[in-house]
């Protein structure tokens, strides 16, 4: 493949583009329709103290944390397991130590206003029982997240106790995407012609769908259910994440195709904080449900769509990665 065509993927012989000129984007901007509302609650602190007895208070302080990894050289927050030894922020080496940290996605959900940051969001569409956002570390420039506010579930294990109506949840949870996309996004001709490539600006919004990413992580970073959904191409640096196997990393994350499939057999798990997740790949294999399988299909597919919708143009980026490794990135103008 030329290295011109390579180019328009967000890389080329010499090297990922990075540093995105602003100017170059801006029109490109998809505004939010959803209102903006400000929390009720000033930290989870004031809020746990505003409660009235020792039992919500125990209640609302235990879905405020997450056991987490922090990352020494940028300082992100990720899930911490075996499965993940990198950050997937900067790629740097994860430490061994655990430790914990506020929960933004329950914050959100509560109405918190601030936490080490102020907790303000993105906001793509809200309902009573639902919220979609931009992904706060997106990977594309269409990534959402989808949580519940109905329900705290901490990660998608927890949907096998009621089969049926988790189904039901991630049915929604997907639905609830899919409207962000069709009538935010792909609505967006400006963004269209900024982002995809050319011969895909006039696919309908229900074709383009089918090439989204989507899928959960376990261990989660945060702790409350959320449903990852991408519309491809992948940002540049982000792609030469995925290149290097640092992106939707094998048994941490799960396609929403595979959950969807284990759900359907309506068989239920009786689960708990120290089911182990490949426990759980064992015994709906064995109902012919195939992790390997789908997950593989999945991440080649990752790959393959974004390379179909990619339009990255090497004027619109002043830097290129010429040299990586975690901790260091040498970063050489373009001129």
């Amino acid at each position: 493949m030329s290295s011109s065509f390579l180019g328009i993927h967000g890389l080329d012989n010499l090297g990922t583009y990075m540093g995105a000129a602003e100017a170059s984007f801006s029109a490109a901007h998809v505004n939010r329709t959803a209102e903006n509302t400000e929390g009720t609650h000033k930290t989870y602190s004031t809020l746990i103290e505003e409660q009235k007895t020792d039992r919500l208070k125990d209640t609302i302080t235990n879905q405020s944390q997450n056991i987490i990894k922090r990352c020494n050289q940028c300082s992100k927050a990720c899930a911490s397991s075996p499965l993940m030894p990198s950050c997937n922020g900067c790629g740097a080496e994860l430490p061994k130590e655990e430790t914990t940290s506020l929960n933004v996605f329950n914050g959100f959900v509560y109405g918190v206003r601030k936490g080490p940051f102020p907790y303000t969001i993105s906001l793509r569409s809200q309902t009573p029982s639902m919220m979609v956002f931009d992904d706060l570390l997106a990977a594309s420039s269409c990534h959402l997240n989808v949580i519940s506010t109905q329900y705290h579930i901490i990660d998608w294990r927890f949907l096998l106790l009621r089969p049926k109506q988790g189904l039901k949840l991630i049915n929604a949870m997907e639905a609830a995407a899919q409207a962000v996309v069709r009538d935010q996004y792909w609505a967006n001709e400006a963004w269209k012609q900024k982002y995809i490539y050319p011969e895909y600006h006039k696919v309908s919004a229900a074709a383009i769908l089918q090439y989204a990413f989507a899928g959960m992580n376990f261990p989660p970073s945060q702790f409350q259910l959320h449903l990852q959904y991408i519309l491809p191409p992948l940002l540049p640096y982000q792609y030469q994440l995925y290149r290097e196997g640092k992106h939707a990393t094998k048994h941490r994350f799960f396609p929403l195709k595979y959950i969807r499939k284990v759900l359907e057999t309506d068989v239920p798990m009786n689960v708990n904080m120290e089911t182990n997740v490949l426990d759980i790949v064992e015994k709906y294999g064995k109902l012919g449900v195939s992790y390997d399988k789908i997950y593989q299909e999945s991440y080649n597919s990752l790959g393959i769509n974004h390379k179909r919708l990619a339009y990255w143009q090497k004027n619109d980026f002043t830097m290129r990665l010429r040299k990586y490794r975690p901790g260091l990135f040498i970063l050489p103008a373009l001129n």
